[in-house]
C-alpha cells in the first residue's frame, strides 16, 4: 500500500508570501503545534525569516491528492556530530489523519534523493515512535549502510549516512 504514494507525493517550496505561509502550517498542524519536536514547538515564526536561510534550510509542503498534509524542514547546518557539511531534517511532520500511510516515508525517500550527499538523523533518545520510523526508513533506503550512534553533548542517538 506504501508505495501507491511515490509518485504521489509532492514536496512544495515554502512560499514567500508570510501569511499565507502562516495560514496553510496552521491547517496542517490544526493550529496545535504541540506535537512538533518538543525543541521546534516555535520553529513556525521561525521559518520565514532570514536566520532560517543563514543555515542554508529548506523547507517544504507535503502534498497529496492536491492538499496539504504536512512539513518537512532540511538544514545543512547539523551541530550533532563531526561531520561537516552534512544535511538533517529539521522537523517532519504529518498531519494526524494521514499517518501511517506511507506519506511520511515517501516524503523523505524524495527529499534524500533531491539533497545528496552525507546525512544525520538525530533522534531524542526516549522517543521510541520516532526512532522506530527512522530506523524503517533509513533501513530501508540505504539499504542498511549507515551508522546508528550517540550524540556526544545530549540525550540523543542518530543515523549517519550518504545518499
Amino acid at each position: 500500500m506504501e508505495e501507491q504514494f511515490k509518485n504521489e507525493i509532492v514536496l512544495e517550496p515554502f512560499c514567500d508570501d508570510r501569511e499565507e505561509k502562516q495560514n496553510r502550517i496552521n491547517k496542517i498542524c490544526g493550529n496545535d503545534f504541540s506535537e512538533l519536536s518538543h525543541e521546534n514547538r516555535s520553529i513556525t515564526p521561525m521559518i520565514a525569516d532570514e536566520n532560517w536561510k543563514e543555515k542554508e534550510g529548506r523547507s517544504f509542503f507535503i502534498r497529496w491528492d492536491n492538499q496539504d498534509v504536512g512539513l518537512i524542514f532540511i538544514s545543512k547546518h547539523n551541530e550533532m556530530s563531526k561531520l561537516t557539511n552534512s544535511y538533517t531534517i529539521f522537523e517532519l511532520f504529518i498531519a494526524k489523519k494521514y499517518r501511517r500511510l506511507g506519506i511520511g516515508k515517501s516524503a523523505v525517500f524524495k527529499v534524500f534523493d533531491m539533497f545528496r550527499g552525507d546525512w544525520e538523523i538525530f533522534i531524542c533518545n526516549n522517543n521510541v515512535i520516532t526512532h522506530n520510523f527512522w530506523d524503517h526508513v533509513i533501513k530501508e533506503y540505504t539499504k542498511g549502510k549507515f551508522v546508528f550512534g550517540y550524540a556526544e553533548k545530549c540525550d540523543f542517538a542518530g543515523f549517519i549516512f550518504k545518499t
